[in-house]
């Protein structure tokens, strides 16, 4: 099964960057191992918070491909409402088979 993993994002003076590292057949549909987010307001600067944008971008290629996810600290609402919509989506694609996991060293 492939897997993305996150890295630890960082944030300073506003600027948050993100990594991720991929399983070797997921690398036709990843250009960027790094996303790199711009802030003008100040942002929450904790880890688990930190990792959803990244979390939410790579999570429908995920689903596509049938890929885990795994992630250091994440925030508990916002896994489980992902795990939630994965649900629903796999309602509303029955032909495409939603086994995405998504794995959190801490909630």
């Amino acid at each position: 099964m492939s897997q993305i993993a996150i890295e630890k994002s960082s944030l300073k003076n506003g600027r948050l960057t993100s990594k991720v590292t991929f399983s070797p057949n997921l690398k036709k549909y990843i250009r960027n191992e790094k996303l790199f987010l711009e802030y003008e307001d100040e942002i929450y600067d904790d880890e688990s918070i930190l990792n959803i944008p990244l979390t939410a971008t790579i999570l429908p290629l995920a689903w596509l491909t049938g890929s885990d996810v795994m992630v250091g600290s994440l925030d508990k609402t916002f896994k489980e409402s992902m795990d939630r919509l994965q649900d629903e989506f796999s309602k509303t694609y029955p032909l495409i088979e939603f086994k995405t996991k998504i794995y959190a060293r801490e909630l």
